[in-house]
């Protein structure tokens, strides 16, 4: 496959790998239609003019400059300049025409969404992909979907459906017909700034809408297998039972059903989390490794074999031959891994690394990786934006230059002298890529393993180089003979032991450093990788490698600085209602740099979405975020508080504010006890009342004395936080009673500028007492969209219309972030963007 070569300085370079700099371009292409996308056609006709303009300076060109290399008085021609430019500006607006597919999949997803509406549909489509288990239900996809509305209009879908199947008695098999009705619903993201696009990343895959029915309600119209990709899903799920029957444990199973068909619906989030935080995540994937562990075994396999045969061994062709099988079997693994990118891009580049021996051409690494990049970018451009994708090539990258740097030498004497060698090229494997591996965790995780590379010294031999190659052999001879169940449950023995190791290793709090960093803050830390690991040992630094240094130096520098001062605190008060869908969270930033959060949202549900982990700790972190001055709980409902128990341990909280009727629900007593068991401060507001400050900024609590309320609704915390800039009161839950009691105690004392709507805009709350006497000019309602509830009512809508109160929600916008400055509150809404954690 060509030797390693370390990065080149030659000014040449672009023409001995020219896959390096045109995938280069064509990933700035992509990169420009994320972020100035032009029109479609206009992309294509520019990469077209290009392309024409390209074809005769290539056949003519070096006809009017002829140039020899050897002799340097010929020069470089002008135009020679203009000819190495051209390639780059042909793949720059292909990979922009390419990366528009992405825009141009919203719009077809937004055309659907309309044209469904909120009819009731017939659709027929067949099942696609594994199905994957949830608590009480099913997830697979849709193709093929035909639809068809109340008036019989008949439409075919482009693209896919994420279909949900609820109460299943019986699941049905990938490419299987069906029919049942129901309504196409449009992905919804979770808009706060800095969150997840959910939506531009089903849209980038073709999944175009959700829909669900009841298993009962499901008709199976043709059981069979509507094609070669579902007859490769059945045969996966075949392989799956094999596994669980030698197996036995379920983790153990579900284990390596990841590592040896690439299913992963089995893993249960415990141990998932476990192998992320031990830094063992890669292992749950389908990876270079294990192409390449096939791909090697076959072809010394094969070529040992054919060595049997003259005709092959006198013409010398027995490395081309082997090369056949050995590339057969490696896609046909890939396509039974369920294509994931790492696979497919070991793939490539074996296919191209065997390809080249067959035509007795030689290559390095880098091109490699390069051709594999581009084919699978031109192929799916969403994958620049796929964790899998990027880690995958971003760890390869880091062992080519790691290695280009401190060689590994294959030679030596065997024992101790061998097995030392072996484990300093496991060593600096381990490092390499966890270090290149780092800033992209940072970045979509916030968090990275720190033990992960000397844990992978162990867990390496032990997962990839023992259950791996066992469990795959196991697997082989299971389809032939029972032999393969007892190498399977061989596997499944050390997988557990390895699950053993990876829970003890990810439980010590030293075990994973957190933080958020911008995209920005990604590209400087792979500057300082490439300013130690990118130029040969040999030539002291070059001019290139100093202005390197003194740009990083530079700017990482005033990135320090800026967030310095952006920690100090906003100048002015601000508040962030954050989008949790059906609940509540609102983040306070106080000048001097305090942090206060006011419920924190969340689902009753087991397997439902954390809104700590997914919500408030990306908000936290991406605003460089560690201690929390206090914690405030409304009351201990669900909607309320189940994301503040991800907080705990992970953030240095000084105060939890609950009230005394607070702990005497479930939920209410077992976060206080989470947080008090980690050093927080347990602090009861006053029944009577009670004055917090926090630099310049009041917080008014209105006791409820010795009134005991009917809910736990109306013994919500109410309090009121005052600055120069204004006033904006919190309610939590609080209802008809609650709200009268407050009106007729403290009167003018409740009078605001801006209002949280109480209950989520029900119209048990909000009342007109109330409103008469708070008196706000602004009022916030924090909602699901198209919630069960209904919420926000009617009835709240108009009494607030009726008022000339303006009116922000959470549903319609996304979060809605508050400044308190010199001219009062100003409110805007901040949904997720594509400029988001860039900088």
């Amino acid at each position: 496959m060509g030797r390693v070569s370390a990065v080149s300085v030659d000014p040449d370079v672009f023409w001995k790998r020219p896959a390096l700099p045109l995938v280069l371009a064509f990933l700035t292409g992509i990169f420009w239609a994320r972020f100035w996308p032009l029109s479609f056609p206009w992309a294509l006709g520019l990469a077209g003019f290009l392309l024409l303009l390209f074809i005769p300076i290539f056949f003519f060109l070096p006809r009017f400059f002829p140039s020899d290399p050897k002799k340097p008085e010929h020069g470089n021609p002008p135009g020679r300049s203009l000819f190495s430019l051209l390639p780059f500006g042909v793949f720059l607006m292909m990979g922009h025409a390419i990366g528009l597919g992405v825009h141009l999949s919203g719009e077809q997803a937004r055309a659907l969404v309309a044209f469904a509406g909120e009819k009731t549909l017939v659709v027929e489509g067949r099942i696609q992909g594994l199905p994957q288990p949830r608590q009480g239900r099913v997830q697979t996809f849709l193709e093929d979907v035909h639809v068809k509305g109340p008036g019989d209009e008949r439409r075919e879908i482009q693209g896919r459906l994420l279909f949900t199947l609820v109460e299943a008695l019986e699941i049905p098999l990938p490419g299987s017909l069906v029919r049942f009705e129901g309504k196409i619903r449009p992905f919804e993201n979770f808009e706060n700034p800095g969150g997840f696009d959910f939506r531009s990343l089903q849209h980038g895959r073709g999944v175009y809408g959700r829909i669900w029915c009841r298993g009962r309600d499901l008709k199976v119209l043709d059981p069979a297998p509507g094609g070669w990709g579902a007859r490769v899903d059945r045969f996966r799920l075949g392989l799956g039972e094999k596994i669980h029957k030698a197996v036995g444990d379920e983790d153990a199973t579900a284990v390596l059903r990841a590592m040896l068909i690439g299913d992963r619906s089995l893993l249960k989030p415990a141990l998932r989390e476990a192998y992320a935080r031990s830094g063992l995540g890669h292992l749950l994937a389908i990876s270079g490794l294990h192409v390449g562990l096939l791909a090697g075994a076959v072809f010394w396999g094969a070529e040992r074999l054919f060595r049997f045969f003259p005709i092959l061994t006198q013409q010398g062709l027995t490395a081309r031959a082997a090369a056949l099988p050995a590339l057969t079997l490696a896609v046909a693994y890939a396509l039974i891994s369920g294509g994931a990118p790492s696979a497919l891009r070991a793939v490539i580049m074996v296919a191209g690394g065997l390809g080249l021996l067959v035509m007795h051409r030689t290559t390095d690494v880098w091109s490699l990786l390069g051709l594999a990049v581009g084919l699978l970018l031109a192929q799916n451009p969403q994958r620049l934006v796929e964790t899998g994708f990027l880690l995958s090539v971003s760890a390869v990258a880091g062992l080519i230059l790691g290695f280009s740097r401190y060689p590994l030498s294959i030679h030596g004497a065997p024992g101790r002298a061998g097995l030392g060698k072996g484990l300093s090229g496991l060593c600096k494997t381990s490092i390499f890529a966890a270090l290149f591996t780092a800033p992209i965790c940072l970045f979509v995780f916030r968090e990275v393993s720190v033990v992960g590379p000397w844990v992978n010294l162990v867990m390496v031999p032990l997962m990839g180089m023992l259950a791996l190659p066992l469990g795959m052999a196991g697997l082989f001879l299971s389809l032939f003979s029972d032999l393969g169940h007892g190498l399977l449950h061989g596997a499944g023995l050390l997988v557990m032991l390895g699950n053993g190791m990876a829970r003890i290793c990810a439980r010590p709090d030293f075990a994973v450093l957190r933080g958020g960093i911008t995209l920005v803050e990604v590209g400087l830390l792979y500057g300082f990788l490439l300013l130690w690991l990118g130029f040969p040992k040999e030539g002291g630094w070059p001019r290139g490698r100093l202005l390197l240094a003194f740009f990083l130096v530079l700017a990482s520098g005033a990135n320090g600085v800026r967030w310095t001062l952006a920690r100090l605190g906003p100048v002015q008060p601000t508040v962030t209602v954050l989008d949790v869908g059906q609940g509540s969270a609102a983040g306070l930033r106080l000048p001097g740099g305090g942090v206060i959060l006011v419920d924190g949202g969340g689902f009753p549900w087991a397997d439902s979405l954390d809104t700590g982990r997914a919500i408030l700790s990306p908000w936290l972190d991406f605003q460089k975020i560690r201690t929390i001055d206090a914690l405030v709980v409304s009351h201990p409902h669900a909607d309320h508080i189940q994301g503040f128990f991800y907080l705990a341990g992970r953030y240095r909280v000084g105060e939890l504010w609950i009230s005394e009727a607070g702990l005497k629900e479930p939920l209410g007593r077992a976060l206080a006890e989470t947080f008090a068991a980690q050093g927080t401060r347990i602090r009861h507001p006053s029944p009577g009342g009670e004055v917090f400050f926090l630099g310049d900024v009041r917080f008014h609590f209105f006791g409820a004395e010795n009134r005991i309320f009917s809910s736990v609704n109306d013994a919500s915390l109410v309090f009121r936080m005052q600055s120069l800039g204004g006033s904006m009161l919190f309610t939590g839950d609080a209802e008809r009673e609650a709200e009268a009691f407050y009106a007729g105690r403290y009167g003018k004392d409740l009078v605001s500028d801006v209002l949280l709507a109480g209950h989520h805009g029900s119209r048990t709350s909000t009342t007109d007492i109330f409103l008469r006497e708070v008196n706000p000019a602004m009022v916030l309602i924090s909602c699901g969209t198209r919630n069960r509830y209904h919420y926000p009512s009617v009835a709240v809508l108009r009494r607030l219309e009726a008022r000339g109160t303006a009116v922000l929600r959470t549903d319609q916008g996304g979060a809605i972030h508050l400044v308190f400055g010199k001219k009062g509150p100003e409110a805007r809404y901040t949904p997720t963007g594509p400029w988001d954690r860039l900088w």
